[in-house]
């Protein structure tokens, strides 16, 4: 099954961030892949996750180490 707008898809996930192993911070993200240069392709399943985690981290000044995904959705 083909993405209906010219291979862009768009994902939302929730995360939160650990320090010293424990949830210090949540959010929650929206995320469209595929739609320029430099986006994971939808297909790679571990280049997705590998981008949500560093927008995330990037939010809070973290390590992409540190993000735990608690959901994630394609829409």
């Amino acid at each position: 099954m083909s993405a209906p707008d010219g291979g862009i898809r768009h994902y939302a996930a929730g995360y939160e961030i650990l320090a010293d192993g424990h949830p210090r911070w949540w959010g929650q993200l929206a995320v469209s892949v595929g739609s320029g240069v430099g986006d994971p392709p939808g297909d790679d399943p571990q280049a997705l996750l590998q981008h949500i985690c560093a927008l995330a981290a990037r939010r809070h000044e973290a390590t992409p180490a540190q993000v735990r995904l608690l959901m994630l959705v394609r829409l």
